[in-house]
């Protein structure tokens, strides 16, 4: 795919996504206080000056958490990036544990797959799949509340999540992009016993919003509270003591 035709996918991606969430504005109830959106979503960085202008006037004290990819060096970071419009407030978290092919080419591997695919090809993989671990703070706060992101893979990490519970958030989003996985249903079985297993390590509420797969909200003793079908849609929820 061409690099023009990539950012216009994304720009298109990016006004869907701005229509589902104005969607909000028209709704009777109060403005959300916190929207979350799955892994690598790109809707803040990818919007027009206009719709931002819009997301600033209908959402100006709500937090956005987006998922994004940043250049760092020479390859990429995923990024859980909040947003604040009220104090045009922006702060990010980057992904510690990175997923093998998809992220980076473990090296035991890069000679025979050179073979296999040819110098070539390889270089070009190499190329749009080296990504660099971002370590640092796990949480940010938003007014009395200590928030904390998984990002995908992190999922499956004892240090990551042990990291996590140690800065005591109040609640945990995990944000995942999964299409790979095309809804598989022994993919989404093994996906809701990750993030039960998290929210019983963390001892606290798990959010889960996903692409191509089901979504969680997780309670702190590893109980699913409520299971959202893979699909592209908004829901709300109130979270509560």
């Amino acid at each position: 795919m061409e690099l023009s035709d990539y950012k216009n996918n994304l720009r298109q991606r990016a006004h869907r996504v701005h229509t589902m969430t104005m969607s909000f504005a028209s709704q009777a109830s109060k403005t959300p206080a916190i929207i979350i959106y799955p892994e690598d979503t790109r809707y803040l960085s990818n919007i027009t000056p206009e719709e931002k202008k819009a997301v600033a006037n209908y959402f100006s004290t709500t937090l956005f958490i987006d998922g994004d990819t940043v250049i760092i060096g020479n390859g990429f970071s995923n990024i859980s990036f909040f947003y604040y419009p009220k104090e045009q407030l922006s702060l990010a978290r980057g992904k510690e544990l990175l997923l093998p092919f998809n992220e980076y080419i473990p090296y035991v591997f890069s000679g025979v797959l050179t073979l296999v695919i040819g110098k070539y090809a390889m270089q070009e993989y190499r190329d749009n799949h080296t990504y660099t671990p971002l370590f640092g703070k796990k949480t940010v706060t938003f007014g009395n509340l200590t928030l904390g992101t998984i990002i995908c893979s992190e999922i499956t990490s004892f240090s990551t999540l042990t990291a996590i519970k140690k800065e005591k958030p109040a609640v945990v989003f995990f944000q995942s992009q999964l299409s790979v996985f095309r809804n598989n249903p022994l993919f989404s079985m093994h996906l809701r016993s990750f993030t039960k297993v998290a929210a019983a390590q963390l001892r606290t509420t798990v959010v889960s919003s996903s692409n191509a797969a089901p979504s969680f909200i997780v309670s702190p003793h590893g109980f699913v509270l409520r299971v959202i079908p893979a699909s592209f849609s908004t829901t709300t929820y109130t979270l509560t003591p």
